[in-house]
């Protein structure tokens, strides 16, 4: 239900989305840190990887359920003794938000239809609506980013990577 809400939230009639400035790594710890009990009970490994506070003018509660959204589905696709890693370094004009799983990665045919509305892997038991990666596209377009998917290249596990422009 709360995916359906968030939804409606950010079609374009709905009302404006408030903007405000923000520190996206602290942003970033709470959010792993909300998640982390879940993952050590699954035996999952998390690490987050971002060094600096980064300053951000964005709608966070929205950031916050789109890394929540990588963040579920990461734990999802990763056995125990897996590990999530969340890295966010700043760049130049942009920021770089990236989540890197253990688990077993997308099917190149699959990588474009992940994004639609109501849409999972064939396969995919447990828990899930097919939204969340809805979501986590409309946040990042919402914001002017772009959102990418990736095979790790030791073969195993997915790296989702999203870049938000910044101006400098």
């Amino acid at each position: 239900m709360e995916q359906l809400l968030v939804m409606a939230q950010l079609e374009p009639d709905a009302a404006a989305t408030k903007f405000t400035d923000f520190d996206l790594h602290a942003l970033a710890v709470d959010v792993t840190s909300e998640c982390a009990p879940g993952m050590l009970e699954k035996g999952i490994g998390i690490e987050l990887v971002a060094a600096q506070p980064i300053l951000f003018h964005g709608a966070r509660d929205l950031l916050a359920i789109a890394i929540r959204n990588l963040l579920d589905n990461a734990v999802r696709a990763t056995a125990p003794d897996g590990k999530i890693t969340v890295s966010l370094t700043q760049q130049q004009n942009a920021v770089l938000l990236q989540v890197e799983d253990t688990g077993c990665g997308i099917p190149d045919q699959e990588k474009a239809r992940v994004f639609e509305r109501f849409h999972r892997l064939p396969g995919t038991q447990g828990a899930g609506s097919g939204l969340g990666l809805s979501i986590v596209r409309s946040v990042t377009a919402l914001h002017g980013g772009t959102i990418s998917l990736h095979n790790c290249e030791t073969g195993q596990g997915l790296r989702i990577k999203i870049e938000f422009p910044v101006n400098t």
